[in-house]
């Protein structure tokens, strides 16, 4: 984000010489990292359920463990507390990078 300001430097003055507010330009900024953030997390949430399901079979039927003779089994299990954690974390760090980024832009 604080590249993406840098770059932006050229439309912050745009936006200033059109009567934006610093308020105004910091808002934009942290919708943008926001929804970054959100669509991250849904993405990293999305994909790591289906990998979950696609490679952890996979991946344990190449490991043979010793002490089990028949069929070794292992599932995936996702509670909610989780994925609602995963996805607050995503969502918090893109927040964070779009007001990190934001104060040194403006």
């Amino acid at each position: 984000m604080y590249i993406s300001v840098i770059e932006r430097t050229r439309l912050i003055g745009l936006l200033k010489a059109l009567g934006a507010t610093e308020n105004t330009i910091m808002l934009l900024f942290m919708m943008e990292s926001t929804l970054i953030g959100l669509i991250g997390g849904l993405i990293g949430l999305i994909s790591g359920v289906a990998l979950s399901y696609v490679i952890g079979p996979y991946f344990f039927k190449l490991i043979r463990a010793p002490i089990a003779r028949g069929r070794l089994e292992i599932l995936p299990v996702f509670s909610a507390e989780l994925m609602l954690t995963a996805f607050m974390v995503a969502l918090l760090s893109g927040v964070l990078a779009g007001d990190l980024s934001g104060e040194k832009g403006c």
